[in-house]
């Protein structure tokens, strides 16, 4: 089956009215354990976030409320790649990719409360190598209840740029999620028996579970290959999270405070946490 949900582009508000959640998408996720949502963002939107990102990347940040030097600053380098973590933080231009309506309603039908967790953002250049098979959850963390298909934790790659095999596109192990013993690091890249590059043209969004084995090929072309990455937990699953980056994922109340009232519940974890400004 083809793991490709092809919808038609729609303004935000009528894509909230009119998306629902299909029996192709829910088996997917349920024997598959990801999913690709085609033609999330238009052609404005994918140039209005390059734009940001890249006077993002030009700037320095001091991160003088990091809480443990274990942790990952704002922006880090390694290798041919540069990564902004917890951007949010730093604009307010995207924040309609927060809660976005073509998201959201896969993150209501497969969790039972879902909360943001996490985002960054990657800009990867040629020499760039591969990154390794990992999954964010044990298959545990993805299971059937009264008939239904959960995660908790739910990751979304938006590709800004071609996402192939040649530009380091996501990996993916299909039916891993379910996974009875731990073989990730037994292969690399493509060797990985039943794995695939997943290939995302612009605009286009990769949601997976993150119980679901996946990775990414190394950068073999020249230019850019620029991605986001927003992540979500359950509720259940918020306990413990790694201290040394929490100041990534708890944004403090002047941000949170930015969104609508609908959005809000994505944030109910946070308000526990002390997220310096």
């Amino acid at each position: 089956m083809n793991a490709t949900i092809k919808q038609n582009k729609s303004d935000h508000k009528n894509a909230a009215e009119s998306i629902v959640v299909g029996e192709e998408e829910k088996i997917l996720f349920d024997t598959q354990g990801f999913f690709i949502l085609k033609d999330v963002l238009s052609n404005h939107e994918i140039n209005l976030i390059k734009g940001v990102f890249s006077e993002l990347e030009n700037n320095d940040y001091e991160d003088k409320w990091k809480i443990s030097e274990k942790g990952m600053g704002t922006k880090s380098k390694s290798g041919n790649a540069l990564r902004l973590n917890g951007w949010p933080r730093l604009t307010e231009e995207l924040d309609f990719l927060i809660a976005h309506p073509r998201i959201q309603i896969y993150l209501d039908e497969f969790m039972h409360k879902p909360y943001l967790v996490n985002t960054w953002y990657i800009n990867k250049s040629q020499g760039k190598g591969d990154i390794g098979w990992h999954s964010g959850l044990p298959s545990s963390g993805h299971y059937n209840y009264r008939g239904k298909s959960y995660s908790n934790m739910i990751n979304t790659i938006w590709a800004l740029d071609e996402n192939n095999i040649k530009t380091g596109c996501p990996i993916v192990l299909p039916g891993s999620h379910k996974r009875v013993f731990d073989y990730s690091n037994n292969y690399q890249g493509l060797a990985m028996p039943g794995s695939i590059p997943v290939n995302l043209n612009p605009g286009d969004v990769l949601l997976f579970s993150e119980a679901t084995l996946h990775g990414g090929l190394a950068m073999m072309s020249e230019g850019q290959r620029r991605n986001i990455y927003i992540n979500h937990i359950d509720h259940k699953q918020m306990l413990p999270l790694d201290d040394g980056n929490l100041h990534h994922y708890s944004l403090p109340e002047s941000v949170r405070n930015r969104f609508p009232g609908n959005k809000q519940r994505l944030f109910e974890w946070m308000k526990t946490i002390k997220a310096e400004e």
